[in-house]
Parts: C-alpha cells; sequence; structure tokens
C-alpha cells in the first residue's frame, strides 16, 4: 500500500508539473546558461518545498476544505508574482549563445523561494487528497502511507525540472534562435499565466 501511494503521487505530481509554470520555465533558463548542477540544485530545493507544501495540504485537509476563502487569496497572490516575474524577463538582456556560468548564484536558494511563492500546489493537492481518501486511500490518516504519498509528490516534481532541463540542453541549446529570445519567450509565457489566473480569480469572484 506504501509503494501504491507513493507510485500515485508520483504519476500526478510528475504529469501535473508539465504544463509551464514559473519553476519549469525557470528550469530551462538555468539549463540553458548554466552547468547542470545548478539546474539538480534548483530541483531539489523545488522538491522540498513541494514536499512541506503537500504535507500542509494533506494536514490541514480538514481547516482548507472548510475555509475556501483560502484558495481564492492563494490564487490572488499568485497573479502580481506571474507578471512581475514576466516583466522581469522581459527586461533582461539576452545571453549570448550556448554560454554557460561557472559561478553559483545559489540557484538551490532561488528554487526554494520560487517554490515558496508559487503556493498553488496547496489547493491543487488538497483536491486529489480528498478525491482518493474517498477513493478509499488511506493517505489523510497521518501514517506511513501519507509520507509515501507526500514522498512521491516531492521526487515527482522533481523528476519533471530534471525533464525540463535535459531536454532544454538537448534540443533549445541547439536552436539559436531561441537561446537569442530565451527570455522574452519566458517573460511573454508567464505574462500570459498571469491575466489567465486573473481570469480565472475574477471567475471566482461571480460564484462568491
Amino acid at each position: 500500500m506504501y509503494l501504491q501511494s507513493f507510485l500515485i503521487a508520483f504519476g500526478i505530481s510528475y504529469l501535473g508539473s508539465i504544463p509551464p509554470g514559473v519553476l519549469n520555465l525557470t528550469i530551462i533558463d538555468i539549463s540553458m546558461r548554466r552547468a547542470m548542477k545548478h539546474a539538480l540544485s534548483f530541483s531539489l530545493a523545488a522538491g522540498l518545498i513541494e514536499f512541506l507544501q503537500g504535507f500542509i495540504a494533506l494536514q490541514f485537509s480538514d481547516y482548507l476544505a472548510v475555509h475556501s476563502e483560502v484558495e481564492f487569496y492563494i490564487q490572488l497572490f499568485v497573479i502580481p508574482i506571474f507578471i512581475g516575474l514576466g516583466i522581469f524577463y522581459l527586461l533582461q538582456k539576452d545571453p549570448p549563445a550556448h554560454e554557460i556560468k561557472e559561478d553559483n548564484s545559489n540557484t538551490f536558494l532561488k528554487g526554494a523561494l520560487l517554490s515558496i511563492v508559487n503556493p498553488l500546489a496547496i489547493p491543487f493537492w488538497l483536491v486529489w487528497a480528498t478525491y482518493l481518501s474517498q477513493k478509499g486511500f488511506p493517505i489523510l490518516d497521518g501514517g506511513a502511507n501519507m509520507y509515501s504519498f507526500i514522498l512521491g509528490i516531492s521526487l515527482g516534481s522533481i523528476a519533471t525540472l530534471m525533464t525540463y532541463a535535459y531536454l532544454s540542453k538537448l534540443i533549445l541549446s541547439r536552436i539559436k534562435s531561441f537561446n537569442k529570445w530565451i527570455n522574452e519567450i519566458i517573460g511573454v509565457i508567464l505574462l500570459a499565466l498571469g491575466i489567465f489566473q486573473a481570469f480565472s480569480v475574477m471567475r471566482m469572484l461571480e460564484w462568491i
């Protein structure tokens, strides 16, 4: 049962982390500019924070389910983060083609901070935990099943980020035009995510 809980969480986490977001766009940027050890450091930090976010979602599932307004404020909080990061990337100078920086600008800390200010993981795992619990999976009992599930969440997130990093290194680094416009591409995607999130919040207001 422990292995089943782990594999289910790993699969959901891996697939759920595939759509473009702050973390996977940032790791593309890191893998294009720096050595892979920096991408790994970033991924481990993000996975650690997602472990904590998964723990919060499962441990406080009853409270979060009753106080649905918490999710609204989380969704609202994300909008300026996406838009601010999008503007930041658009204002950055493009790196020279195939540039790799050997200096470590503490990508572990960057991964942790971006994961903290990207709190959509908590409502995401709250929904999945509630659904799976209703289906008979004992992942909300606070026992070993819960921790196996949370470990699967963390490692699934790390696996997705490293997949992005290796594919970026293998494919995107060979495309000179992508390397030239990397900041603009990431900036536009983040702005689009911010606008999409704003529309989502407005739709939530209509239901209040």
